[in-house]
């Protein structure tokens, strides 16, 4: 299968089989025909890639087993400038502003220029983790958020949920009573968050402050149901 991400323009699937990420003109698609703009070619691993403004941030390595480098590409498939190392690369999300890109050692956030820049090649950050006094917290596998929103959010291992904001560029740590399954951040920016524990309780948290401001106890079924749930908010 393949890890699909889009804007209105752009479509992007990246393949973990082969490496490869296909880049697809997404207005196409809608009209029901297929154009594709260009192959990013890489050796096996677990691709990612995202549109980001007039260009695309994919993954490629050099060989397989090895670290993944984030690259800003032209849609005709040139690379543009100096790409990040992104260790373990187990999440990508698009926002508002761009993408997120999840690794071991923090987030990578792909941004599109500024208007007077020259080009339309994509800005890369990378934002390490904070410290989390030993709560049990890893690297997200997943990311999610409100479409057309700047925040994402992601479980934290056994102990909570990471939040950030791509307009911040800023990474928090908010620890919850029970391992998170799945979170998505709703405000349009690090401030609301939505998601089910492993106890499969609904869980609403004040990004700000941390605080369960509401919950919801048995609404996704029992804890074992709870395991393969996806929440969508519109």
């Amino acid at each position: 299968p393949a890890r699909v991400s889009s804007s209105e323009g752009i479509a992007t699937l990246s393949y973990a089989a082969t490496g490869t990420t296909v880049v697809l003109d997404r207005l196409s698609l809608g009209q029901g025909e297929m154009t594709e703009l260009t192959r990013i070619a890489s050796s096996p691993h677990a691709a990612a890639a995202a549109p980001v403004g007039d260009a695309v941030v994919a993954s490629t390595v050099d060989a397989a087993g090895g670290v993944p480098v984030l690259t800003p590409y032209s849609l005709d498939g040139q690379a543009l400038g100096t790409g990040l190392e992104c260790p373990d690369l187990s999440a990508v999300h698009e926002t508002s502003l761009g993408a997120t890109f999840a690794c071991s050692d923090g987030l990578v956030f792909a941004a599109e220029p500024d208007a007077e820049a020259a080009d339309a090649t994509p800005v890369l950050t990378r934002v390490e983790y904070p410290a989390t006094d030993g709560a049990g917290a890893a690297p997200p596998t997943s990311l999610d958020s409100r479409p057309h929103r700047p925040a994402v959010a992601g479980p934290a291992g056994d102990g909570g949920i990471w939040l950030a904001s791509s307009r911040t560029q800023e990474l928090q740590f908010i620890p919850t009573p029970a391992p998170t399954l799945t979170a998505v951040a709703v405000g349009d920016d690090s401030n609301r968050v939505i998601a089910v524990d492993s106890q499969g309780t609904l869980l609403v948290i004040d990004g700000e402050s941390g605080e369960v401001t509401g919950t919801q106890a048995g609404l996704v079924g029992t804890p074992e149901s709870a395991a393969s749930i996806h929440l969508s908010v519109d």
